[in-house]
């Protein structure tokens, strides 16, 4: 896998089966890359399977690839329960070592920030790193970024002490590749000039190294991908 150091490597479909679900594994112990993000659903596939379960326990940790869970995917809208619940739960059963939970854009657009930090703050707490996804498609007007919003975002995660403030899910406004990376540069240049410790990662429609490279060139830490680019 090409930069894999560098990829979150994920496994996000709504046809999604525990034999797609293995097939993921296979491929991330191949070739381990930073991570493997996974739907909660997996939780109820491990139950019945000893074999895979002890692979997901044993087997990726020992070979280094992070096991990653996204939360209230894709929509967002779940609220502080879905979310809280979401995440505790596979906390609680050592199953995940990292969280990709997707913001509330609705609190976004409208300035709400204490209905922002009720639904995360309580996933950040359970003591997990924590990626935000704020779907930057939603900021973007007639073709220009609404700089205010792709701001708000940053600030809101740094004050929560978010491990990673992330583009997309792939699902909602999934804009282009190249307007993403104009989001993950202005994010850089502002954790640059603030000197804020936060991570960017860039997902959603990576299909090349050469998407790879340009995304790890604007500024991202971590890029996500669901297809195995050699």
């Amino acid at each position: 896998m090409y930069k894999a150091e560098y990829i979150d490597y994920a496994y996000l479909v709504g046809e999604g089966t525990p034999e797609g679900f293995e097939k993921a594994v296979g491929d991330a112990l191949a070739h381990k890359p930073r991570g493997l993000c996974v739907n909660p659903i997996v939780q109820d596939w491990l139950a019945s399977r000893p074999q895979l379960r002890k692979v997901f326990f044993d087997d990726l940790p020992d070979a280094g690839v992070l096991r990653q869970f996204v939360i209230d995917f894709p929509l967002g809208q779940g609220g502080f329960e879905r979310k809280h619940e979401s995440a505790k739960r596979l906390a609680d059963a050592g199953l995940t070592d990292e969280f990709d939970i997707v913001a509330n854009v609705g609190a976004i657009l409208s300035g709400d920030y204490p209905q922002f930090a009720k639904e995360i703050a309580p996933v950040i707490e359970l003591g997990k790193p924590v990626k935000v996804i704020v779907e930057t498609g939603y900021y973007v007007k007639d073709g220009k970024d609404d700089e205010t919003m792709l701001e708000r975002t940053l600030e809101w995660c740094v004050q929560l002490g978010v491990f990673a403030i992330k583009t997309s899910t792939g699902f909602l406004k999934n804009i282009d590749n190249e307007t993403k990376r104009r989001h993950v540069a202005f994010w850089r240049s502002f954790i640059s000039e603030r000197g804020y410790r936060i991570k960017i990662k860039d997902s959603g429609s990576k299909r090349s190294r050469d998407d790879i490279d340009r995304s790890l060139a604007a500024g991202a830490d971590i890029v996500g991908c669901s297809v195995v680019i050699e």
